[in-house]
C-alpha cells in the first residue's frame, strides 16, 4: 500500500455539472437493473428444472469462488489500469450471457449449464468489482465523493428494484435466454461507454508491479487485523451478502406454480416462507 496522493490529470467540473459522471452512474443503475433480471431468471430456471436446493447450490457456485477470488481481484486492481479490467470483465460477461442465451434457444436449460454460467460469472465479478470501486476517486474530487456515493447508492438500489420488479414478467414471457440476452445490452453498454466517453481525472498511485500479489493479499488481511473499524465493516458486508442476497433471490422462485396452474409451495418453500414471515 502506498499514501501517495493522487495526481491530477484534468481538472473536474462542479459534480451538480459532471455529465460524464452523472451519465456513467446511470448506466451503472441500468446495468444493475440488467443483473437483477437476469438473476430472477437464473434462479427461477433452476427451481423450475431441479429444485430449491439445486437453486441454492447455484447460487452458490458463483458466490464461493467470487469471494475467494475477490482478494486476488482487489490485488490486480491495485497494479492494473482500472479501465482496461472493467472492459475486460464485462466483455468477458457479455461471452458468457450469450454462450447462456445461444444454449438456451436450442436446447433446454440444464443444471451444468447454470453452474457452469454462475461460477463464471463469479470470476468475472471478483476481478471487476475492485476494479470499478477505484473510479470513484479517479473520477471526482475528494470534496464530491460523499455526494457521487449518495447518487451511485440511489440510482443503483432503484435500478435493482426496478430490474427485480419486472425479472418475473420478463422470464415468464421470454425465459432465461430472453433475460440474458437483454443482460448482454446493458453490458454493452457500459463497455461502449467506457471505451468512448470516461475516462479519469485523477490518476491513482500504483502497488508495485514487483510485490508478490500474495503478498498484497496478505497485506490486507494485516490491515483488518490493526483496524478494528475496517474490520468491523468489512465482517458486516460479508454477512449481509452471504446471508440476505441468497435467500431474497432465492424466495421468489420457490414460489413455484403447479402444472395444473395453480400456486403450490414446495415443502422447502413453505418452510423458507414460514422463517421470512
Amino acid at each position: 500500500m502506498t499514501t501517495t496522493e493522487p495526481r491530477l490529470l484534468r481538472e473536474p467540473p462542479a459534480f451538480r455539472r459532471d455529465r460524464m459522471v452523472q451519465t456513467w452512474l446511470a448506466i451503472k443503475a441500468f446495468s444493475d437493473a440488467g443483473d437483477a433480471i437476469f438473476t430472477i431468471a437464473f434462479a427461477w430456471t433452476a427451481v423450475q428444472i431441479a429444485s430449491p436446493a439445486v437453486a441454492g447450490l447455484v447460487v452458490a457456485a458463483g458466490t464461493v469462488p467470487r469471494a475467494i477470488v475477490l482478494l486476488l481481484g482487489g490485488a490486480y486492481a491495485d497494479r492494473k489500469d482500472a479501465r482496461r479490467l472493467m472492459i475486460t470483465f464485462n466483455a468477458l460477461r457479455v461471452v458468457v450471457l450469450v454462450s447462456v442465451a445461444v444454449w438456451c434457444l436450442a436446447a433446454p436449460p440444464t443444471v451444468a449449464l447454470l453452474l457452469i454460467a454462475s461460477i463464471a460469472f463469479g470470476l468475472c465479478d471478483a476481478f471487476f468489482e475492485p476494479a470499478a470501486g477505484t473510479m470513484p476517486r479517479q473520477l471526482v474530487a475528494p470534496a464530491d465523493l460523499p455526494a457521487y456515493s449518495a447518487l451511485s447508492q440511489t440510482l443503483s438500489r432503484l435500478g435493482t428494484m426496478a430490474g427485480s420488479a419486472i425479472g418475473g414478467f420478463l422470464v415468464a414471457a421470454f425465459g432465461i435466454a430472453g433475460s440474458a440476452g437483454l443482460n448482454t445490452v446493458t453490458y454493452v453498454v457500459v463497455i461502449a461507454f467506457i471505451v468512448l466517453w470516461l475516462r479519469p481525472r485523477f490518476a491513482l498511485p500504483r502497488a508495485s508491479t514487483q510485490q508478490n500479489v500474495l503478498r498484497g493479499v496478505a497485506d490486507g488481511f494485516r490491515h483488518l487485523g490493526q483496524e478494528r473499524a475496517t474490520r468491523t465493516l468489512v465482517i458486516a458486508l460479508s454477512g449481509l451478502n452471504l446471508a440476505v442476497g441468497p435467500a431474497i433471490a432465492i424466495g421468489l422462485p420457490c414460489r413455484r406454480p403447479r402444472t395444473d396452474g395453480v400456486q403450490e409451495r414446495s415443502a422447502s418453500s413453505r418452510r423458507w416462507w414460514a422463517v421470512g414471515r
